[in-house]
């Protein structure tokens, strides 16, 4: 299972990297990790390898699990800092 500490800061993948496809996901700061969800005060959210600038749009706070069942791969958790 990941494992990271409030005040890291990481990056969670929505899409495993392919070939010819900009990736997605968002950067940012945990503010919460509890029972197995990672809560992230996002800083960065890109899609489809463009970053979203518009904060109408952009996520302002994301929960992603520690560990998935289906889907799982590696690196779509990453502690950057």
């Amino acid at each position: 299972m990941f494992s990271c500490k409030v005040g890291d800061t990481v990056r969670s993948m929505d899409f495993e990297s392919r070939p010819g496809r900009g990736d997605c996901y968002v950067e940012g700061k945990v503010s919460d990790v509890t029972d197995g969800v990672i809560t992230i005060e996002v800083t960065r959210d890109v899609w489809l390898g463009e970053e979203i600038a518009d904060l109408w749009i952009r996520r302002s706070r994301c929960a992603t699990p520690a560990e998935m069942c289906i889907g799982e791969f590696d690196n779509r958790l990453q502690v950057l800092a």
